[in-house]
């Protein structure tokens, strides 16, 4: 069984991860502003890079676990 102080570092680094998913996300469709023609170049090959690349692909399923270990983790502090 994991201590509390161990639940809440899990949490803190599913909660960092997170976040930094979420700023990568939001700097690639910021692309979106630029100038019609350069934004749908770059959009372009942006999605391009995330559909066809396997590192990806990988950071997805990361993601799913860091999403259910998050939401697991503040239920088990919450109710300790």
């Amino acid at each position: 069984m994991l201590s509390t102080l161990s639940r809440k570092m899990l949490m803190c680094l599913t909660g960092l991860f997170l976040g930094f998913f979420l700023l990568i996300h939001f700097l690639g469709n910021l692309q979106l502003f630029l100038p019609q023609e350069q934004a749908h170049l770059q959009f372009n090959a942006y999605s391009h890079f995330l559909s066809g690349n396997i590192i990806i692909k990988i950071v997805s399923y990361v993601l799913y676990a860091s999403i259910i270990l998050h939401a697991v983790d503040g239920l088990m502090i919450t109710l300790k």
